[in-house]
């Protein structure tokens, strides 16, 4: 994958149904590649099939070499749907058992790899069906372990091999979605998949966080997947994926800021009938994601692109550094589920990890009590007074005697599954109720929160008191940090850094996004307040 040093590459797909009704014609070639230029759009990936259309070969080249000619860079995407007449899910999913859905696959593969050199499955590549054929053949085993190693094979034999054997040079991309913590059970094995493929991608398409329809999603869960996902697949992750369905301008705009914040070295918008049209109407199985912002998302991102490049030249050569949030590869939670994409809306510093690395200063969930050595691992942590947040499903899930000793003679609230509590056991320990819809974190009162990440923070010298929904993200270099805030409030806030180092970095306020907003930083001793308008973002910096 070409990469232009330092620089962020903004891409976008176009569905089969451009390729096919617009690009086939050269006045709708030309005025694509108007849109992408004005856009910052500088490469694209064109949908060789969905829902039962797909575009020949023929009319790919064309395509593709008008684009080129017209400076882009330009690969493929296939997306999986309807690949079967056995229906699965929401009508459109393929049923990855039926063998005729094999061959066409295969057939769909062979046909884009004749033409591109690159080449990204969406995230339909999962099952979900439960037909008689899928009940027969999993054969008493889990549906997880039975729909890995189904799709673990058809990646194999059915795109992999025949895509090289057609074209020697081609490089393929597994493309995930935001919804770790039901990867395994339809069957994505992010472990042997992403050794498998050439690189990974990720979904960061958090949506509007109030929406039910597209799952309620804290806005910070973009960063978190998208810094864990290439720590689970040692650092091939190329990328982040969003859209504009169910999204008003401004948290579309948080969708591409958290990306490049977790990681991210290409923001790949999906897609040019989202964001191009007029009337683009319902997005998936007609009923319940609309894209109704379009064209506006669409103009607030050509607005702040040139500024996403500044974030991101900014961290290119940083490291996040903060609180270690490790969860389990190829684990479902089933309680506390998403809990890591909830600790960056309570302003917690975390670093995605999918192991138990060692850290200062971690926060453990029901994400990590499956770990391997997770028991040694915390008593550890015990004894050297690490600053440490558990939660109370975490602790019914480990046996660690010193940790059970010394909760013994602590009051804990037991778990009602409602009520949100944060109990301080020792100057280095608190223990986290987590309710059972984890938005009620939210409503965690700012001196309790203060108290809890501040602790979490002491490691680091540095204090943050902030309401929640206010995210904060710490980067380092050799010779420089940065300190990055984002306000998700609808209201203004007011916000403190203190520093507790014995040398004093003077900070300065490098970046505002939107980049028409404004923030102010006033300087107290060793503090740094922070006043942040609605639905914005602030980058501190200080050179060491």
């Amino acid at each position: 994958m070409k990469e232009a040093a330092h620089m962020h590459i903004f891409s976008m797909t176009c569905k089969v149904d451009s390729v096919l009704d617009l690009f086939s014609a050269v006045e709708g070639r030309r005025t694509a590649v108007k849109w992408f230029k004005e856009h910052h759009i500088s490469k694209v990936y064109l949908e060789t099939y969905r829902h039962k259309r797909y575009a020949g070969a023929e009319l790919l080249r064309i395509v593709k070499d008008d684009f080129t000619a017209a400076g882009l860079e330009v690969a493929a995407c296939i997306t999986t749907t309807q690949m079967s007449k056995r229906v699965a899910t929401w009508g459109i999913t393929t049923c990855f058992t039926d063998p005729a859905a094999h061959d066409f696959l295969q057939e769909v593969v062979k046909r884009t790899a004749s033409v591109f050199d690159l080449i990204i499955l969406d995230d339909f590549f999962f099952s979900s069906c439960i037909c008689s054929f899928c009940e027969k053949d999993r054969n008493g085993r889990t549906w997880g372990d039975f729909r890995t190693d189904l799709l673990l094979n058809i990646a194999r034999e059915r795109v992999l091999l025949p895509a090289r054997a057609v074209n020697k040079d081609v490089k393929l991309i597994i493309k995930y979605p935001l919804w770790y913590e039901g990867y395994y059970r339809v069957g994505y094995d992010v472990l042997r998949e992403t050794e498998l493929f050439d690189y990974t991608w990720v979904g960061t398409e958090t949506r509007e966080p109030d929406s039910g329809a597209a799952g309620r999603r804290p806005q910070t869960s973009a960063s978190w997947i998208q810094a864990w996902m290439n720590d689970v697949s040692k650092g091939k992750c190329g990328g982040a994926w969003y859209d504009p369905i169910d999204t008003k301008p401004e948290t579309f705009l948080e969708q591409a800021r958290q990306s490049i914040i977790g990681g991210a070295r290409e923001s790949l918008l999906h897609c040019y009938d989202y964001l191009a049209t007029r009337t683009p109407g319902l997005a998936i199985h007609g009923k319940d994601l609309e894209i109704k912002n379009g064209l506006a998302d669409a103009e607030v991102f050509r607005n702040e692109a040139n500024s996403l490049q500044v974030l991101a030249e900014t961290l290119s050569e940083m490291q996040p550094y903060g609180i270690l949030l490790p969860k389990k590869a190829n684990d479902d939670s089933e309680k506390e589920a998403y809990l890591p994409s909830f600790a960056g809306m309570l302003g917690i510093p975390v670093v995605a990890s999918a192991s138990l690395k060692n850290s200062d200063a971690v926060f453990l969930g029901a994400q990590a009590g499956n770990f391997n050595g997770i028991d040694s691992y915390i008593e550890n942590a015990l004894r050297e007074n690490k600053s440490l947040v558990v939660t109370s499903n975490f602790l019914n899930m480990i046996k660690a005697d010193l940790c059970k000793k010394l909760l013994s003679s602590c009051k804990v609230v037991q778990d009602d599954g409602e009520k949100v509590c944060v109990n301080d056991i020792n100057e280095s320990l608190t223990v986290l109720h987590c309710p059972s819809d984890l938005w009620d974190l939210m409503s965690l009162q700012q001196d309790e929160l203060d108290r809890m990440r501040n602790k979490l923070l002491k490691p680091f010298r540095i204090e943050f008191f902030a309401p929640s929904r206010v995210s904060l993200h710490l980067f380092k270099s050799e010779n420089s940090l940065c300190e990055i805030i984002e306000n998700f409030n609808d209201f203004p806030v007011s916000v403190c850094l203190k520093f507790n180092g014995k040398t004093k970095l003077v900070r300065s306020l490098k970046l505002v996004l939107p980049k028409k907003q404004s923030a102010t930083l006033a300087e107290t001793d060793a503090s740094y307040s922070v006043k942040l308008k609605p639905r914005s973002m602030a980058l501190l910096s200080a050179i060491v």
